[in-house]
């Protein structure tokens, strides 16, 4: 991979070259392509969890985050004095799904989603998640950029559409558009379904333009499924693609990471 620029929060943005790819594909596992191709095609197997398994899984994950030291979960810690029912025995389930109920892992993330959440909304993060703690967004939201759609796919896969012609760099920071998506993320994971089965993102490029494309927000996208929230992108699909964003593919497959490369279907 080789670095050429910086987002806003100066990290290195690259290319994805095609050495890179050739490289990653003699790399990657049968068990990973087998997985991908399941994710995409909306055939994995969804494993069910009695309450016993489950009461097991939240009993082993209070045991791992009693382990992480004070002062790296101090959001964490903040949350659990100041709304409750934000870090609940449900709440938590979404981290456990996430993490196919690895409990230290889905520890790890929910310490870490906490951090990322007070980063964005400040003291505004122990409030509940709802469009009054986004009134400074509101007119972005109504831009569509975002969509949840009404229906699921044929596999019970929530499905989140992104239109990046709705992108304009001019009128709207990169946090104030991690925020937004931030909330649409919140609200897909209030489904159990969707906890289970993941979230199909559909990017919509028909009538983007060059000064739409965001590597920065691409990186907020894939992060906050990579690292922070209790969500899992199955698949996503670069709809009706124009020659110049296939030129900057290689920007976009490096942001995106290997697990979202071998999920990248256009």
């Amino acid at each position: 991979m080789m670095a050429f620029n910086f987002g806003q929060d100066r990290t290195p943005i690259g290319l994805f070259t095609e050495d890179d790819e050739e490289r990653e594909r003699l790399e990657i596992s049968p068990e990973e392509i087998v997985e991908s191709q399941a994710d995409i095609l909306g055939i994995k197997v969804i494993p069910n969890k009695t309450e016993r398994e489950a009461a097991s899984a939240l009993s082993l994950m209070n045991e791992e985050l009693s382990k992480i030291p004070l002062d790296q979960k101090r959001c964490y810690v903040d949350a659990v004095e100041k709304c409750t029912n934000e870090v609940n025995n449900e709440k938590r389930m979404a981290f456990l799904w996430r993490e196919d109920f690895d409990a230290k892992r889905a520890a790890a993330r929910l310490v870490k989603y906490w951090e990322k959440r007070k980063e964005l909304f400040a003291e505004r993060c122990y409030l509940p998640l709802t469009l009054r703690i986004l009134e400074d967004e509101i007119p972005l939201i109504s831009t569509e950029l975002f969509h949840l759609l009404p229906s699921k796919d044929s596999s019970g896969r929530a499905i989140l559409s992104i239109n990046m012609s709705l992108r304009d760099k001019s009128k709207n920071s990169v946090e104030s558009v991690a925020r937004v998506l931030w909330y649409f993320f919140h609200c897909l994971i209030e489904d159990v379904e969707t906890q289970k089965r993941g979230c199909v993102i559909l990017l919509l490029v028909k009538h983007a333009k060059y000064n739409n494309f965001d590597p920065p927000f691409m990186r907020a996208l894939t992060d906050f499924e990579r690292k922070y929230f209790p969500i899992r992108f199955v698949s996503l699909h670069l709809c009706h693609t124009r020659p110049f964003f296939r030129a900057l593919l290689p920007i976009g497959k490096f942001v995106m990471g290997r697990r979202m490369r071998a999920r990248l279907c256009f």
